[in-house]
């Protein structure tokens, strides 16, 4: 259930208020006007869910005024403006409202966390592979450097050959056969 009060500000049309005197009286308020604000009400009213009442109040309106400013126009009165004053729902919609929209924060909330959560796991995994991929680099230029001193190595242990080489022939070269006998 909802209760709704409104509020209809009009005037009589100048050229016929006459008519409106003569046809329905002076209490056309009480004829003519409350009758057909709690009918258009009621109409407009019946084309929403309460819950679209309260998302819809301007549309609601909008069509409560179209649909007064057809109906009184008949009656010579004019509509000047309108206004919904207040819509009052049952105190087990409006729980039921709150509890829906504590259950919406609370979803989003959740969402929220997850979110922030999952972008900081992506954070951490993106630090895992930066430094991964740091140790990975030290890793390659360590075993380039070790592989340079390896080189290095080899070619002193080359040279130092040759040279020990050189050495043994000439000291072969020098070596003569009574050289060799005496040594003997």
């Amino acid at each position: 259930e909802v209760t709704i009060n409104y509020t209809l500000n009009y005037q009589i049309s100048k050229t016929n208020a006459q008519e409106l005197y003569r046809s329905v009286g002076r209490d056309y308020s009480d004829i003519v006007i409350n009758p057909n604000i709690a009918e258009a009400v009621k109409v407009a009213t019946a084309k929403y869910t309460a819950e679209e009442l309260v998302s819809s109040r301007s549309g609601l309106a909008e069509q409560i005024e179209q649909i007064l400013t057809t109906q009184l126009a008949m009656y010579n009165v004019e509509v000047v403006s309108t206004a919904i004053e207040d819509m009052d729902f049952t105190d087990a919609f409006t729980n039921a409202v709150e509890q829906k929209q504590v259950a919406v924060q609370n979803k989003l909330k959740a969402e929220t966390e997850q979110a922030q959560k999952t972008t900081e796991q992506e954070q951490i995994a993106a630090g895992s592979v930066i430094e991964a991929d740091a140790a990975a680099e030290v890793a390659k230029i360590q075993a380039q450097a070790d592989l340079e001193v390896t080189k290095i190595q080899a070619d002193a242990a080359e040279y130092a050959g040759l040279k020990e080489a050189a050495k043994n022939k000439a000291i072969s070269e020098q070596l003569t056969d009574d050289l060799l006998q005496y040594y003997y």
